[in-house]
């Protein structure tokens, strides 16, 4: 048997099944230095240590566990007690508003149900808050002592009619009703009871078990107002603890609510201040008391369920105690695995052919097999890497060939093109690297050099997970990866998603995209393939960040933001305002991010939207500086990647822009700036030309004239615009009425104002309110 073992051992192939029998023979042979006996050391000393400490956890929290359940039950209690008193706060405010209510204060003084208005619109309020399921609420009710008639859900009706046919309990009269004008509590819970519809002795409707609370105000003492709360819905909605046995206790009127029907438990009405809890035969009594209502608020546990409850925490703490030690099984497991790993890689270095680098471990075994595996490929190895530097030149050629679409009839070309015809590749992977404006203004080190020194190290992590592959810079910022021994998909995504974190140290200085293009079968398709490669290049978000594209989608025009806002975008660089027109781009561009567009539509639309600014400063005959030139301007937006580099040049553009109307404003006569003035100082009045023209001594026709000649907008247009703008002012900063903001910027006809403002904006006033309030479009549409 030693003998056998000791064969398998020179014999590494053999030797990778990992039998105990060949473990134990290499730990006798190379002792302590072995890994076997590492392993296993490791192993039991990380068992002992987790299994000892796990011991004295479960000693220390099994003397505990008995205080801990009663502090859970006193926590729970507490929860309990907070939600009802919390509760009871929140309909008492309801109460109090109805009290300022102008409509119950006029009620009130008049002591009238005829004001049929008043109370349907009081009615309609307290359907509103009793459809507030939160409430739990059933009925409303404000009782007006004057001529004794009251106001709920249903509408106005006679107390004595209310109480006793409406909302009709035993325990609760018509005189009961009578007498809460007289109490001097602000809030007063009553007992739970049950309340029916209909006359005594005839057939009843059973409404449910309501609590009555009552609620007075001083300033108004001759009003009082009553909610009827569902008792079994409130005691459903604020049960957080685990016993079914609980009761409500006041020192006035006893027992408000319980639902204890067993006959042999006792409920305690006496309490011991400050503690919060208290055994009493086979039952503890958790209680606590409101801050607000002064009630008392009991849980009853029986004994055995606390019993059960500490039994159950035990039964915690022992899986507890086995989940550590088979959690450290596991993480030994994974110190083994990972001590076993550099084996691995050496066994698979083995079977590839590769030399192995040193290793540095104290186990004995790699040495030996790192010694004997590198003697054996140092005899190949020149020959070796010289054939493939060959290769790898032939296929260099023949590439760059097909690639540039290199057509011709050389005889020297046909060897290397039946390379690559027969070399059937199977993935294309493309490197875009957009190299940042910071680095480029910081005169480090070259563009050049950067790219080849990012090839080369793309090169060699190919190698990681391809045998046969091919690195090549192709263009300036594009390098091409050629991988031609079919990897499986899911190892070449995992080695390329390694190279993200890798890329994002250098993020200051180069993005990185990584497009990746499935399978395709025959050569003939490289340089389709390698155009739709490079176009998926093009999908990246303007984020500053390495990506991965893995799926080709084809370019699509896309609406980001409405009409609308490029309409209001215009408009502000009409009037030269710097401050809106940089707000309405940081919209559009905030409008953009959300809807994820894509780097390449970043550009397209901010070179759209940079030659409609140049036209219209054209069209306004100011003179365009050369940076402003669509070439000059072009090249910026080229230079962003990220979303702060499109923002940073869209607040400089538009201030740009911006400036230069207004300067060319500033040039203009003092007759336009009078005019504009005049419209300023009275765009809320009944403006006409005519009246500016008598202002400034001037006919109409020739000042209309001017004007238009002057800006490029006629008068009409101007003020309308001027109009539009202040009634999206007012209508984003107040809450006036459509009707009033139409007469605050100058329109007698609100129907006039609609149609203006739906032709600027794109929405009607009302439907632009509402879509800013929901946030459903961009601000300002």
């Amino acid at each position: 048997m030693p003998h056998k073992l000791a064969t398998r051992l020179a014999r590494p192939s053999e030797a990778r099944d990992g039998t105990w029998a060949a473990e134990l023979w290499r730990a006798v042979r190379h002792g302590k230095s072995s890994l076997f006996a590492k392993l296993l050391g490791g192993f039991l000393a990380v068992v002992a240590l987790l299994a000892s400490f796990n011991s004295l956890s479960f000693a220390f929290f099994t003397s505990n566990v008995h205080e801990a359940t009663i502090r859970h039950n006193q926590l729970t209690l507490r929860h309990t007690v907070n939600s009802y008193e919390n509760h009871f706060r929140y309909v008492q405010s309801e109460a109090v508003r109805l009290y300022f209510d102008e409509r119950v204060d006029s009620l009130r003084r008049t002591a009238d149900n005829s004001n049929y208005a008043q109370v349907l619109e009081l009615t309609g309020a307290i359907k509103t808050l009793v459809a507030n399921e939160l409430l739990q609420m059933d009925n409303l009710v404000v009782y007006f002592k004057k001529n004794d008639f009251a106001i709920d859900r249903d509408g106005s009706d006679k107390a004595d009619t209310l109480f006793a046919k409406s909302y009709r309990s035993q325990a609760y009269d018509a005189a009961f009703w009578q007498r809460q004008f007289d109490g001097k509590e602000a809030l007063a819970v009553y007992p739970a009871s049950e309340f029916v519809k209909g006359n005594a002795g005839t057939e009843k409707l059973v409404r449910g078990t309501f609590l009555p609370v009552v609620m007075r105000n001083r300033i108004a003492p001759d009003t009082v107002v009553a909610a009827f709360l569902d008792a079994g819905k409130l005691y459903g909605a604020y049960r957080y603890f685990d016993s079914d046995l609980f009761y409500i206790w006041d020192e006035r009127n006893g027992i408000v609510f319980h639902n204890v029907r067993d006959p042999s438990v006792q409920l305690p009405t006496a309490f011991e201040e400050g503690a919060s809890f208290v055994k009493k035969g086979d039952y503890y009594y958790f209680y606590g008391k409101g801050e607000t209502t002064g009630l008392t608020y009991v849980s009853v546990v029986p004994n055995d369920k606390v019993a059960a409850q500490v039994s159950r925490l035990q039964t915690v703490l022992v899986v507890l105690l086995v989940a550590a030690v088979a959690a450290s099984a596991a993480f030994s497991l994974f110190v083994a695995m990972r001590l076993h790993s550099p084996l691995r890689a050496i066994v698979s270095s083995m079977q590839s052919s590769v030399p192995v680098r040193p290793i540095r471990s104290g186990v004995s075994e790699f040495k030996l097999i790192r010694a004997r595996l590198n003697d054996l490929l140092e005899q190949s190895r020149h020959t070796d890497a010289d054939l493939r530097r060959k290769n790898d030149l032939l296929r260099r050629f023949g590439y760059l060939s097909k690639l540039k679409s290199i057509e011709g009839n050389m005889k020297e070309y046909a060897d290397v093109r039946a390379r690559v015809d027969s070399a059937n590749p199977n993935y294309m992977i493309v490197y875009h690297l957009a190299f940042t404006p910071e680095f480029q203004r910081s005169g480090g080190t070259g563009r050049k050099r950067a790219a080849a020194a990012i090839k080369q190290y793309i090169e060699l992590h190919t190698e990681t997970f391809s045998r046969e592959s091919i690195t090549l810079q192709i263009e300036k910022d594009y390098v091409l990866s050629l991988v031609f021994d079919d990897p499986p998909a899911q190892t070449m995504l995992e080695a390329l998603n390694r190279l993200k974190p890798i890329f994002d140290r250098d993020k200051d200085a180069c993005i990185v995209t990584i497009a990746v293009h499935p399978q395709w079968k025959q050569p003939a398709d490289f340089t389709e393939a390698y155009e739709k490669t490079r176009s998926m290049v093009r999908q990246r978000l303007p984020k500053d960040e390495t990506q991965l594209v893995t799926e080709y989608r084809p370019d699509s025009y896309a609406v980001f933001f409405s009409g609308s806002l490029e309409k209001e975008f215009m408009s502000h660089l009409q009037a030269g305002n710097a401050n809106h027109l940089i707000d309405v781009a940081g919209r559009m561009l905030d409008a953009m991010e959300a809807k994820g567009a894509s780097a390449h539509q970043f550009s397209q639309i901010a070179k759209e939207l940079a030659g409609k600014v140049t036209r219209s400063l054209i069209e306004k005959h100011i003179d365009i500086p050369p940076d402003f030139e669509l070439q000059a301007v072009h090249g910026h937006i080229d230079g962003c990647l990220t979303h702060a580099h499109y923002r940073a040049f869209m607040n400089e553009f538009a201030r740009r822009a911006a400036e230069l109307v207004a300067e060319r404003q500033a040039e203009q006569d003092g007759v336009v700036g009078a005019v504009k003035q005049l419209i300023a100082n009275h765009y809320g009045e009944d403006l006409s030309l005519e009246f500016i023209a008598d202002r400034l001594n001037m006919s109409k026709g020739y000042l209309s004239n001017y004007f238009k000649e002057k800006t490029g907008v006629n008068f009409v247009l101007y003020v309308n615009e001027y109009r539009i703008g202040k009634a999206i002012d007012l209508l984003r900063n107040t809450n006036a009425r459509i009707r009033d903001v139409a007469l605050l910027v100058g329109y007698e006809n609100v129907n006039s104002f609609i149609r203006m403002f739906k032709r600027m904006t794109g929405y009607t006033p009302r439907e632009y309110r509402k879509n800013l309030n929901c946030g459903s479009v961009e601000p300002n549409d």
